[in-house]
């Protein structure tokens, strides 16, 4: 970026608009010491996990998606379920165990506030493909309750 004639190169100074103010500081101290505090996922793992995506850290991804899948609760399912399920950032893992979740204890996800925020969000279609990953087998159409 800073070998050729740019903007940036010119103005020494990197723009960079898609990231929380409250994030960025975050990413760069985990550029420079490899650690991502407990405390700092637990308030913005989500945010960091989309950054992490997009920029290619994969070991900070992998962190992101494993500190969600410990504080994972039936509550929160779906919309990681959701989240991990995103084209723009995919997580693997994290869709892994909140599907193994779900199908494990589907009763449970569909009583809390989660599961009626979540069908208030997602488009239906969308969040039919979402329970078809979890429950493949399904023959019928899809129906949200």
């Amino acid at each position: 970026m800073f070998d050729h004639e740019t903007a940036e190169k010119l103005s020494n100074n990197v723009d960079i608009q898609d990231i929380d103010p409250d994030v960025f500081p975050e990413v760069l101290r985990y550029l420079y010491t490899g650690r991502m505090s407990s405390g700092t996922l637990d308030k913005m793992a989500v945010d960091v996990l989309a950054v992490a995506d997009k920029y290619l850290l994969d070991q900070l991804k992998a962190e992101c998606e494993r500190h969600l899948t410990k504080r994972m609760t039936a509550d929160s399912c779906v919309e990681l379920l959701s989240l991990a399920d995103q084209p723009h950032h995919p997580a693997a893992h994290l869709k892994k165990y909140a599907v193994d979740f779900l199908r494990h204890s589907p009763a449970l996800v569909k009583a809390t506030d989660g599961w009626e925020k979540a069908k208030r969000r997602i488009d239906r279609n969308a969040m039919c493909l979402m329970l078809l990953h979890v429950y493949h087998d399904v023959r019928s159409p899809c129906i949200v309750r």
